[in-house]
């Protein structure tokens, strides 16, 4: 887990447009990390997704939950390192497959499936 250190704090979207804010904050906790990303436009919140970084398995996961899914999703951890890391979980639906790759204070998260997907860009506050 100390390998992924840099992941707390707070990071901003820098690639929204208008009135559209997002963020993913960060924390550390006695099992792993705990975050949670949002959206807003204006005072509205119009996303929210919990996360968590977690032991299970003798893997670490990256651990999303939104209301569309029925449950908590996992997706095994590799390729860790203090630049980054990339979590699979190729039985979702989409993403099967989620990638953030760090470069000093900016970060770019990929969330892919096979030939789609989209990359977001991030920098950090704190």
């Amino acid at each position: 887990m100390a390998t992924l250190a840099w992941l707390e704090g707070t990071w901003e979207r820098t690639d929204m447009s208008g009135e559209k804010k997002a963020f993913e904050i960060w924390k550390r906790t006695d099992d792993g990390f705990s975050g949670i990303g949002f959206t807003m436009r204006g005072q509205d919140t119009t996303f929210v997704e919990h996360l968590r970084i977690v032991a299970k398995d003798g893997h670490l996961h990256y651990v999303a939950t939104v209301d569309h899914n029925p449950g908590p999703v996992y997706f095994r951890m590799r390729d860790i390192s203090e630049k980054g890391f990339v979590a699979e979980n190729p039985a979702h639906d989409f993403p099967k497959r989620i990638g953030y790759d760090r470069n000093g204070q900016t970060m770019t998260a990929v969330v892919s499936a096979g030939d789609q997907g989209f990359s977001v860009k991030f920098r950090k506050l704190e």
